[in-house]
This record gives C-alpha cells, sequence and structure tokens, in this order.
C-alpha cells in the first residue's frame, strides 16, 4: 500500500514552523515593549477603571494569527479524516485477503479430504522391485535373442534392434496380462484367459526356440527346441506373477499421481497463505504507524498552542514591566492585577472528540 505524506511526515517537531513562530514571537514583544513605552508616556493605561485589552489587543491579535498560522501549517483537522478514509480503505484490503486466506485454506480442507488413502511409498517400492526383476530378465533375453535374430541373416545392429524390440514387447505384455486378469469376474472367463495367453505365447516361444536350435546346430550343437520354449515360459510366468504380486494396480497408480498433484496444489496455496498473512501484517503495521502519527499531529498542535499562549503571556509581562518603567505617575493601574484578557489560539479540532463522534 502507498503510504501518504501524512504517514512520512516527521511531526514529532518541525523546524520550519518552530523558526517561524520565534520569529514571529520575536516581533511581537518588541512590539509590547514599544507599545508598553509608548502608553507610559501618556500614562496610559489610567491608574483606574480602565481595561488591559484595549492596550495589549494589537500582539494579542498577533499572537492569534500566529497560532492560526500554526493551525494552517499542521493542518490537525483534515489529517484524521483524511486518515481514516485511508485506514477504512486499508481495512477493505485486509477483508479481501482474509477472503482470499479463507477461500484457500478451504481448498486445502477440500483437497485432504479428496486425498486417496493410499501409501505412495509401498506403491513406488513395489513397481521399483518389480520393473528391476523384469528388467533383469529383459537383458537376458535381449542378448540371447539377438543372437537367434543374427542367423536369420540380419546384420548384428538390426538383430538387436529386433531383439530389443521384441523382447521388450513379450514382457510389457506380461505386466497387461494381470491387469486384463484382474478385471474379470467369473472363474471360468478367468480359466479361458490363461489358456488363450499360454498358447499365444508359446507359439510366439516356439518360433524364437526353432532359431535358437538352428543357430546352436551351425556350432553342431543339438538342444530340442521344446527346451526354450519351457524356460521362455517360465520367465514369462515369473514376470507375470512378479507383476501380479508386486506392480501396483493402475487404480494405485493414478490415486498416487493424483495425490502428488493434490499435495503439490496443497503446498503452492500454503506459500499464497503465507504471502496473504505478510500482506495483511504489513498493513496492520502501517495502520498502527498511521494512527500514531495522526495522534502526535493532534499532540503537537496541542502542545504549540500552549507554547503561543505562553508566548502571549510573556509579551503581557513585557508590556506590563515596560509601562510601569516608564511612567511619569508613577501609579498602577488596577487593570494590571485583572485577569489577563485570554487569546483565542486553541485549536477547535480535538481528535479524542472526533473519534467519539465517529463511534456514535
Amino acid at each position: 500500500m502507498k503510504k501518504s505524506e501524512l504517514a512520512l511526515a516527521k511531526v514529532a517537531t518541525n523546524p520550519e514552523l518552530e523558526r517561524l513562530i520565534s520569529k514571529k514571537d520575536a516581533e511581537l514583544k518588541n512590539l509590547a515593549r514599544k507599545n508598553g513605552k509608548h502608553f507610559a508616556s501618556k500614562n496610559l493605561p489610567a491608574a483606574t477603571g480602565d481595561s488591559l485589552e484595549t492596550y495589549v489587543g494589537e500582539f494579542k491579535t498577533g499572537y492569534e494569527q500566529t497560532g492560526s498560522d500554526a493551525h494552517h501549517f499542521l493542518q490537525p483537522g483534515t489529517h484524521l479524516p483524511e486518515g481514516q478514509v485511508e485506514a477504512d480503505h486499508a481495512k477493505a484490503k485486509i477483508r479481501q485477503l482474509e477472503d482470499q486466506i479463507f477461500h484457500l485454506e478451504e481448498q486445502n480442507k477440500h483437497d485432504e479430504y479428496e486425498l486417496h488413502s493410499i501409501d505412495g511409498k509401498s506403491v513406488w517400492n513395489r513397481l521399483f522391485v518389480a520393473v528391476l526383476f523384469t528388467g533383469i530378465i529383459l537383458l537376458g533375453e535381449i542378448v540371447f535373442n539377438a543372437k537367434a535374430f543374427e542367423f536369420s541373416g540380419d546384420n548384428m545392429l538390426f538383430a538387436l534392434i529386433s531383439s530389443i524390440s521384441v523382447s521388450f514387447s513379450v514382457y510389457a505384455f506380461s505386466h497387461v496380462v494381470p491387469i486384463k486378469y484382474r478385471k474379470i469376474e467369473t472363474p471360468e472367463k478367468k480359466r479361458i484367459y490363461i489358456f488363450i495367453i499360454l498358447a499365444i505365447m508359446t507359439g510366439f516361444f516356439s518360433a524364437l526356440a526353432v532359431l535358437r536350435s538352428l543357430l546352436l546346430a551351425q556350432e553342431n550343437v543339438s538342444i530340442n527346441p521344446v527346451y526354450f520354449v519351457i524356460i521362455n515360459l517360465f520367465l514369462f510366468t515369473v514376470s507375470v506373477f512378479l507383476s501380479y504380486y508386486l506392480m501396483p494396480s493402475w487404480e494405485e497408480i493414478k490415486g498416487t499421481f493424483h495425490n502428488i498433484k493434490l499435495h503439490r496444489a496443497k503446498n503452492k496455496r500454503k506459500k499464497e497463505i503465507a504471502a496473504l498473512q505478510a500482506q495483511i501484517e504489513e498493513i496492520k503495521k502501517y495502520l498502527k504507524e498511521l494512527a500514531q502519527q495522526i495522534i502526535r499531529i493532534n499532540y503537537y498542535t496541542e502542545y504549540t498552542d500552549k507554547r503561543i499562549e505562553k508566548m502571549y503571556h510573556e509579551s503581557v509581562a513585557i508590556f506590563k514591566n515596560e509601562n510601569l518603567r516608564c511612567r511619569t505617575d508613577r501609579k498602577v493601574p488596577d487593570c494590571f492585577n485583572h485577569v489577563t484578557p485570554p487569546a483565542n489560539i486553541h485549536n477547535q479540532f480535538n481528535a479524542t472528540n472526533y473519534l467519539n463522534n465517529k463511534q456514535q
């Protein structure tokens, strides 16, 4: 929030105003001495029945004008209303920020309620173990299949790429099989499903086994292809069981990613809430400083009024002393013993009364 000139003003004392008041006070005290001597030459005020205000009115008016100038300089009657308007805007901003915080906290509560009861660490651990063991099996298959594809007449690079593609497809398929199996409801359908999968994989592994047998025959080694089929089926079955018992279900994986998304959103909102709360504290601090500045202005104005009033009484005393010293009749006017005529230099605006009226 942009701070007003009011909040930046140094009002504990104002050197410029103090210089103006001191200069005017010196001029009015000289005027009091001059008037005291002037009226003393005529033995005025009269010894009895005269009014002191008639003779001190000139510099009395001067001090009243000084007080008016000080009030115009400080403008105590405008700072508090202006500050009140600014404070109202600041409070409206605080309410707006609090509404934003409430909305963000409600979103966090909603996300907290929506969080799935899934152990994310366990899901990732199971996924890692399943992928690790499957990867080891896959690596062995890639190497062995590469030899078989190389025997078919392809160069080593193409054979390796073909082996990777085939082996990866087989073991990716081994993770798809359990997912589909879980969705089958009746035991009969599950048995049919298993039979179909075994038939497909047996046919595929038989083709690979023939290639391997031909490769070994080139080296004068005779091995029945059935053994390779059995080994491949065993490794495929191991991969399927690893996937079935260790690999998290698709729902668990989706739930884990959803939880991660919710946690990130919550953490982001928490940072936003902290930033908004910091703004609120800054505004509250500013409001406190603003109130203190307004109070200082009011007190400084009252202090200035009392100082100018004291200066006025000092000037009246100077007038009396000069008048008595210079009188030829050596009499003391009875009006010198009366109460000094009051000067109208008090601030008409009172912060306390203003605040009470605002409350009413």
